[in-house]
Formats: C-alpha cells, structure tokens, sequence
C-alpha cells in the first residue's frame, strides 16, 4: 500500500494508537518501522507526525525499554530513538516540540538511566535528541534554564565513547551564541580536565571535544576562561585543528588561536611556541592554492603573533616575510592581497621598533654599568692613592694642583710672605 493510502484509509491513525498504547514488543517494533519510512520519506507526513503527541510517546517508548536487556526491547529503543530524530528536522519543529515538553521529557529519561549500570543506549538517543532541540537560537535559552547543560556534565565521567561525543555535541550547540554557558562550562575545572584528555582521543569524539574548545574561547569572551585551557594544555590541540582537512574546523580553531593571541599574549606565549604555531601558520601561508577565507584568517592571526616577543622572530626567520611580499602584490584575490600588505605592515614596523629599543637599552647598560663600577672603586681607589696624586679624585683635580702652585710661584716672585695654615 502506498503513503497517501496510509492516510487517506486511516491506516496512519491505526499505526499511532499502536504506539501510545503499545510499550514494546514486536507488533510496536513493526509500527515504528513502518512510522520511520513514512517520516524519512515525506515531508508532509513527517509534519503530521511531529505536530501530535507522538515524540512524548516516542520518549516515553524509549525509558521503558531501556536497559532491559532483551533484544526486542533494544531494538524498540532504537527505532523510536530514530523516528524521534527525524521528527527533529527544522527549526518550527524543535521550537514546536520544546514548546509541548519534549525537553522535560527526556530530561527525566536522561535520570532514569542513572545508577550503578546506566543505559548508555538511553544516553545516546536521548543525548541525540537534545542536541537537534539546541540547533535553533530560540530554542538554547530555553533549554538552558531547563537545566539541560546541568544534566549533562552529570554523565562526563563516562567512558563510552559513543556517549562522550554526543555529550559534546549538545554542549557545543549549547554554548553557541551564549556568552553566559560558554563562560560556565570554561570555569568548571572538572569537566575541562575531561575535555582536553578526549582531544587526544583518534576516534570521533576528539574531534568534538577540539571544536568544543574553540567555541568556548569564542563564546565566552573571558580572559580567564583561555587561561583556564592555557593551564590544562588545550592549546597544542587548536593548532593541530589548524591543519584540518576540514575548512570549517581550520577557521574554527584560527579564530579561537587569534582570540587567545591577541587577549592573552603573554599566557599563551609558550604554550603556542612548544606547539610551534608559527610553523604551523607559515605552512598555511605558503600554500598557494589554500582558499581566500582560510588565509585571511591566518594572516589575521599573524598580526596577532607580530607583537609576542618570544614568537616575532620566529615569523621573520620562517620565510613569511618574503612570502607576504608576494602575495601582496600577486595574489589574485583582493581580499588576501589586502591583508598581506596589512600584516606585512604590522611586522616590519614591529620588527623596526624592537631594532631602535637594542641600541637604547645597550646605550642605558653601559651608562648604568659606568655608575656601578665608580661606586665600586671610589672607596678602595682613595685608599691606594699617594695624597700627592690628583685626577679623578672629589676636590683633588689636577687643576686645582695646578692652581695652588701657581699662587705659590707668585708669592715668591714679588718677595711676598705666604702663610701655610694647617687647622686640624
């Protein structure tokens, strides 16, 4: 029977007072499926689907047969976890389905799985769930103040993967937009040590937790939220991001680097040397079929660097110099050759300045060095010295010597008396 006969003979209607009545078992397991290939196949249909009280159904199908054990029961989880995320499509439907409570219901099925053996097969549809609820910007407060960021840091002390990307993925949709979450998850101590350990993780969920990251450092706008992953060592992760296939997931982790940069120089410093961004950058410079955007983006991050003292040389002595006076003259796109000639600017009067301070600070060395070694000697050289000796001594010029015999001299010549006193 084709799809319009399912709703024109009233078979859809039969089909949905199966599954609210139905809690698990084979007869649902075949509902649902039928119930996805309508859903997954026309949009009309899944409208229909999305507007009735089927997710609360789907939600409440789910907590049951969660962590039961038997096989019909986990595959009854999995087709209504399915089914749930398809009726997740467009922002009106999330907004919709917030607006009847799905949020608190997952929530609760979310507690349901606490305990000593968890139901990680629960945690991921229902993590699943949240995550397509926070994609539109209406929906994230709401699902903040619902306490689902709360809820979630709850399961960051998993250890199946399959559950920690989730958990990441909501987190990132969470933070994205809203300075006040982002500033909270960058200060929670706890979950920042969890956070860095899985970006060093190969599978999927490092990937995540990198690009969770960037966005905290985006979203927050917080100087101590970047020195908070300064300390926990993220920063080597967002450079290697630097170099991702990915172009999305390079300009991601450029941003957050320049953001770090330009807020924290001094911080970072030396985290970003060890993790050599400059290497990193001049790589990404060089290559001349990266796309316009992405070198945009790196040069920004270059004007950036220019001003670290520990990291300016290293620009000059990589080449980059040269090479941004080619792309700013040849580059065809007007945009990069714009941005070449700013940072070519930036680094060569940085670069000029640092030379003009060496010849004043040498000067001002030698002049303090003068002062300390006069102190140093004036007491001993005043012991040493003949009480006849003039030159460099307080009151013991030569020309005083001089003046002194002189007077003598003339005395002598008009036959003048002359009277030495001595007054001890």
């Amino acid at each position: 029977m084709g799809r319009k006969q399912v709703c024109e003979t009233g078979i859809l209607d039969t089909l949905l007072e199966v599954v609210e009545r139905e809690e698990t078992g084979a007869s649902l397991c075949q509902v649902l499926e039928q119930l996805n290939s309508l859903a997954e196949n026309v949009e009309t249909m899944r409208n229909r689907l999305a507007e009735g009280s089927l997710p609360s159904h789907l939600v409440r199908i789910i907590q049951f047969n969660s962590g039961k054990g038997s096989q019909d029961r986990e595959e009854c989880v999995k087709l209504s976890s399915d089914l749930l995320l398809s009726l997740l499509v467009g922002d009106a439907h999330c907004k919709q389905l917030v607006d009847v409570g799905i949020v608190e219901a997952l929530l609760s099925g979310l507690a349901a799985g606490d305990g000593a053996e968890p139901s990680f097969t629960l945690q991921h549809a229902v993590l699943s769930s949240l995550r397509n609820l926070a994609i539109p910007a209406s929906n994230k407060a709401r699902l903040l103040e619902a306490g689902v960021m709360r809820a979630v840091l709850e399961l960051k002390h998993t250890e199946v993967m399959a559950v920690v990307f989730k958990l990441l993925g909501v987190l990132r949709m969470l933070t994205d937009g809203q300075e006040a979450a982002a500033l909270a998850l960058g200060q929670d101590h706890d979950f920042l040590v969890c956070l860095v350990d899985w970006c060093a993780v190969e599978e999927h969920a490092g990937v995540k937790a990198v690009r969770l990251l960037a966005s905290m450092i985006k979203n927050s706008k917080s100087s101590q939220v970047m020195r908070n992953i300064v300390r926990e060592e993220g920063l080597p992760h967002l450079v290697s991001m630097a170099t991702s296939e990915h172009l999305v997931m390079q300009n991601e982790a450029l941003i957050a680097l320049t953001l770090v940069a330009s807020t924290i120089p001094g911080d970072a410093a030396v985290s970003l040397k060890e993790a050599d961004l400059v290497g990193t950058v001049s790589g990404l410079v060089k290559n001349k079929s990266a796309p316009a955007e992405l070198l945009c983006n790196v040069l920004t991050l270059v004007r950036s660097l220019s001003t670290a003292d520990n990291l300016r040389q290293d620009l000059v002595t990589s080449g980059l110099l040269e090479h941004l006076r080619w792309m700013s003259g040849e580059h065809s796109n007007q945009g990069v050759k714009d941005a070449a000639t700013s940072t070519l600017a930036v680094l060569e009067e940085e670069l000029n300045r640092k030379q003009q301070t060496v010849p004043e600070l040498q000067n001002h060395t030698v002049y303090q060095t003068q002062v300390v070694l006069k102190n140093c000697t004036s007491n001993t050289a005043e012991e040493l010295l003949a009480e006849e000796q003039a030159g460099f001594r307080p009151h013991r010029s030569t020309v005083e010597h001089i003046n002194f015999r002189i007077l003598i001299e003339k005395h002598l010549q008009n036959q003048q008396d002359l009277y030495h006193n001595f007054i001890e």
